[in-house]
C-alpha cells in the first residue's frame, strides 16, 4: 500500500507501444468476446470501429495473442488470447495442441 492508498496491479501488463491504451483495450476485449473462440482481423475491426491495419498492429505487439495454425474456411487468419483459448478449448483440443506444439 502506498501513501495514496492501495496499489492495484494488473496480472499482465498491456503492451501499448505507441497505440492509445483505449484502442488496445478495445482490441483485447474483442479478442475475448464470449461469443467467439477465434476472431478475424476484419471482425475485430468491425466490432471496435478501427481500421484493420491498426487492429493488426495492436495484435502484433501483444505477447499473449495466439494465431490459429489453420485459417478460417474462407481463408482469414484467426486470433485469440491464451487466457480466452484456455477458457473455451476442450480438454481434447488442449491435449492435441500440446502434442503437436501448435493450436489448430
Amino acid at each position: 500500500m502506498s501513501a495514496l492508498g492501495p496499489v492495484h496491479r494488473r496480472k499482465e501488463p498491456i503492451n501499448t507501444l505507441g497505440y492509445p491504451y483505449d484502442n488496445v483495450r478495445r482490441v483485447r476485449e474483442s479478442l475475448e468476446n464470449a461469443k467467439y473462440k477465434w476472431r478475424t482481423i476484419e471482425g475485430i475491426s468491425r466490432e471496435t470501429n478501427m481500421d484493420p491495419e491498426t487492429v493488426r498492429g495492436i495484435i502484433n505487439i501483444q505477447t499473449d495473442v495466439i494465431q490459429r495454425s489453420r485459417p478460417s474456411e474462407d481463408g482469414h487468419e484467426l486470433f485469440t488470447t491464451r487466457v480466452h483459448y484456455n477458457k473455451l478449448a476442450s480438454p481434447a483440443e488442449k491435449f492435441k495442441s500440446a502434442l503437436i506444439n501448435r493450436i489448430d
